[in-house]
């Protein structure tokens, strides 16, 4: 659910997105964890075109 809802939002939006799941988990993380699981959800393709906005 994370990583889908992450997906379609802009980036400050999506790291309030993902503070926000894991507050509602009641998961207490540190900087590191946290870490290494957003860029387990996360991914891009270096194939897709150069967007910029």
């Amino acid at each position: 659910m994370l990583a889908s809802l992450a997906s379609r939002l802009p980036a400050p939006e999506k790291q309030q997105a993902k503070q926000q799941s894991i507050k509602e988990a009641g998961v207490e993380l540190d900087a590191q964890q946290k870490k290494l699981i957003f860029a387990a959800v996360s991914w891009t393709n270096p194939d897709a075109e150069l967007v910029i906005e």
